[in-house]
Formats: structure tokens, sequence, C-alpha cells
């Protein structure tokens, strides 16, 4: 399968054994803009390779894998700590201890940008509906959440007693403009039909509603090169997005893009084999430590000098008043 240039090598696919090599999808076009060609810029260590589109600087996947190795990789330990994500760990008990110190991913963000008093939101991605229990305490007039995943959608119905739906976006059958605020934590680079997931999220939004997004900062493959954590986890992820990409989206449905900026480190981070408290663990894994400290100064170096160095992108949407 290595034509024109392409470093897609199957047998590591096979040898790393994350997905199966026979069953992937290959675009070659641009999932967003239908642009070709899209040039190879890295392979990550699942054996996948990431292409950019030169016109709309969406970076993507391909070969992908199949809708049905996505289902089993969901269903098999993602919520439950088999994966990468919350490895050894319940996500859904994680989060629910997370709730009381309100540190629920993007929870600060929201607060401080949009006033929820009297509004609709939904969720997407909301797994137990955490995110959606602090924002209820916000006087939020509805809060609905979707997601594919059935063990976390039954844990936020049963203990926050939230309305929450195990449905992808497109079937859900949402009421037209409606959300005043939507919500995509960790999501959309998880989407595996990018454009009609857009349109949908175009047609339920209220004119001057908003969407904030967080997700991967492929901006940070600039500085960070083969030390991009997003190469060596989250083998899920399907397309990783810059400010560029995101201006691409914005000019499709005249939205506007209000506000982006980058923050956590974008090296990856090694863990050590055990948490430790008081600094014990630079005795004990001084190397690890070392290696981690290198990344966070060089991080910090480089945020300085370049804005978008961060490994998260954080993003403000606005669609238009009419």
């Amino acid at each position: 399968m290595t034509t024109n240039g392409d470093h897609f090598d199957p047998d590591v696919v096979k040898r790393v054994a994350i997905w199966d090599s026979t069953d992937l999808v290959v675009d070659r076009r641009c999932i967003l803009c239908d642009y070709e060609p899209c040039r190879e810029v890295a392979v990550r260590t699942d054996g996948l390779l990431i292409r950019e589109c030169p016109n709309c600087a969406l970076a993507f996947v391909d070969p992908r894998p199949s809708s049905n190795q996505l289902n089993r990789y969901y269903a098999e330990g993602y919520f439950d700590g088999a994966k990468d994500f919350f490895r050894g760990k319940d996500y859904c008990l994680e989060r629910d201890r997370s709730i009381q110190a309100g540190l629920i991913t993007g929870y600060r963000e929201i607060v401080s940008h949009f006033k929820l008093k009297g509004k609709t939101v939904l969720d997407i991605g909301c797994a137990s509906g955490a995110l959606l229990y602090l924002l209820r305490e916000q006087q939020a007039k509805e809060v609905i959440g979707l997601d594919s995943a059935e063990y976390p959608v039954s844990f936020g119905i049963e203990n926050y007693g939230l309305d929450l739906r195990s449905v992808a976006l497109e079937s859900a059958q949402l009421p037209d403009s409606y959300f005043d605020l939507i919500t995509l934590i960790d999501v959309i680079e998880h989407v595996e039909n990018l454009n009609t997931f857009l349109d949908q999220l175009n047609r339920v939004i209220k004119p001057g509603g908003h969407v904030f997004i967080i997700t991967p900062n492929y901006s940070a493959y600039a500085l960070a090169g083969r030390q991009w954590s997003c190469l060596s986890k989250d083998f899920e992820h399907l397309q990783y997005f810059c400010e560029e990409s995101l201006h691409r989206i914005c000019s499709r449905f005249r939205w506007l893009l209000l506000k982006s900026w980058t923050d956590s480190v974008p090296f990856r981070i090694h863990e050590y084999p055990r948490l430790y408290k008081f600094g014990f663990h630079r005795l004990l894994h001084p190397s690890l430590a070392l290696r981690n400290r290198i990344s966070e100064n060089r991080y910090k170096r480089a945020v300085k000098k370049q804005m978008f160095a961060g490994g998260s992108l954080n993003a403000v949407l606005r669609a238009p008043l009419a």
C-alpha cells in the first residue's frame, strides 16, 4: 500500500495491533474541502499517516480506521480504563470526583466567556454529563447532552438526572435554531463524517448563538515535530485543527471566529510508574523527571515567541445573527 512516496506500511499497523490493516479507509482528498493532493506530514506510532491539506490547513488521518473498527475501539474499555484515555481508571468515577472541585475540562473557560442564565446548552460528546452538571448550576434554562457511548450516558442519567441521549448529532433529530451555546470539548477530532456533522451543527445553533471548541492544536506540530504528543496517543482521533482550518469552517457558514488561544504542553510528557507527592518522583524517576522538565521549559520559551504553540486549541465561534 506504499504508493506515490507514502510512508504507510501496513506491516507496522499489523505489528502495533491497534487497528486491522485490512480494514482501513483511504481518502486522499481533504475531508473538509475536498482538495487533492494532500501532503503527508507525519506517521503516528500506530502506523497511520497524517496528511495536511494545503487549501484549508486541516490535518487528517489517511488511511483511517473504518467505522466498524472505531465502534469496537470505543466499545472495548474506552471509558473504564482499558485504553490510554484514563488508562487504569473508570472515566465516570474520575469525572464525578472532579465535579466538586470544578476541574471539569472546559468549565472555567465556558463560565468566563458566556452568561448561561436562561440559555439552552448542547454538549456534544457529553460522556457522563459532568460538564452539564456544572453548567446547570449556572442557571441555564435547558441542558442536553449527546454521546454515542451508552455506559457514560447511563451513568449521567442515573447519578445526575440529566437529559443525556446516546445518539450522534446527525441522528438526534434536534429542532432547528434551538441552542444558544454548543460545546465541543475534545470531540470534533473524533468525528467521522465531518461535513455532515458541521451541517447539523449549523442547523441547530440559534442565530447569534455560540460554539465553544477545545481540540488538539495542529499548529503545535511545527514546534514539537516527532515529540508532538498526538503522534503517540489518542489514536481514535481522525483530524487535527488549527486556527486557519477553523477560519475555513467559519467562512463556509458565515460564522465568526471571535477568539482563539492555546494552552498546555504540546510535547509528549512521560508518565511516572506511580504518582508521587512532595516531589518524590524527581528522586525515584530522575531521568523521566528531567525529560519532562526539558519539554516543559522548551514549551515556555516557545510560547513567548509563538502565540499558538500550545497543545490544545480553544476557540469561540458565533453564528450569524440572521
